[in-house]
């Protein structure tokens, strides 16, 4: 047994904490008191500072993709069903770049949570960009969207997008996933556009949604690993299929067409 010296009663061995500090190795305070204590000590030292964790809660826009309504909204959503992850295990959501990309995450955090941090985690020789926030309002309403855990080989093509929005959604899909290459072998420029993603029915969606809002014609998938598929637009077709892309928004610069027309720094001038 031993006296706790806070509420003076005598307790069992077990009803005290360790600390090696202790001559008889157990903390002075029963543990009900020591929880009480700490309690009282922490609410002292917060008094009258500001609660960063509730700020950052606060600034969460939880009904963002309640309804999609303007091009950054599909823009943001297209981000997060190329590199976003929601977590199964709690109503977790994040997105995560290469940091030559950082900006995505900024226009991602601007748009979701403007208070939240910008962390850089190292990914094997370099840094990746990312965001993550906790909102279970926010996780299912994506799942609306077909953004949901695991989605990378199931991920499909969000029905409930107003079809009026297909591009600046695939806008943030091909800023996300996406490239573009010019052919150095042809004398006049050449350049191919293309996605990736390792769901097939996505892709052929996409070809679809593409098909019927510039009339070119849907590719071949092809292979481009053991997981993943990719489309690709070669030439004029290329070009016609990243004006309709970048027709509400600028998206990333590095994979715009080079003969658009220049746009300002950010997407959300033209929302």
């Amino acid at each position: 047994m031993k006296r706790c010296a806070r509420c003076h009663q005598f307790l069992s061995l077990n009803s005290f904490y360790r600390q090696s500090a202790q001559p008889d190795g157990l903390t002075a305070y029963c543990k009900e008191c020591w929880k009480t204590d700490c309690a009282q000590r922490h609410a002292r030292k917060r008094e009258g500072m500001v609660d960063k964790r509730r700020i950052l809660m606060e600034s969460v826009r939880h009904d963002y993709f309640s309804q999609i309504e303007r091009p950054i909204q599909a823009y943001v959503l297209g981000l997060l069903a190329s590199d976003g992850n929601v977590s199964d295990a709690r109503p977790r959501i994040a997105l995560s770049v290469h940091e030559k990309d950082k900006w995505l995450v900024e226009v991602a955090r601007d748009e979701l949570a403007p208070m939240r941090p910008i962390t850089l985690a190292r990914h094997r020789d370099y840094h990746m960009a990312k965001i993550a926030l906790t909102s279970p309002q926010m996780v299912s309403d994506l799942a609306h969207f077909e953004i949901v855990p695991r989605k990378s080989a199931t991920l499909r093509w969000p029905a409930a997008l107003p079809q009026t929005l297909a591009n600046s959604y695939l806008l943030g899909v091909y800023d996300g996933d996406g490239w573009i290459t010019r052919d150095l072998r042809k004398p006049v420029p050449y350049f191919t556009a293309g996605i990736i993603s390792a769901s097939q029915g996505f892709l052929q969606a996409a070809c679809a949604a593409i098909y019927e809002a510039t009339g070119l014609e849907a590719p071949c998938l092809s292979p481009v690993n053991q997981r993943a598929f990719g489309i690709r637009y070669g030439g004029r077709r290329a070009e016609t299929l990243l004006a309709w892309l970048h027709q509400d928004l600028p998206g990333l610069q590095r994979k715009r067409y080079p003969t658009l027309p220049a746009v300002g720094d950010t997407p959300t001038a033209a929302c």
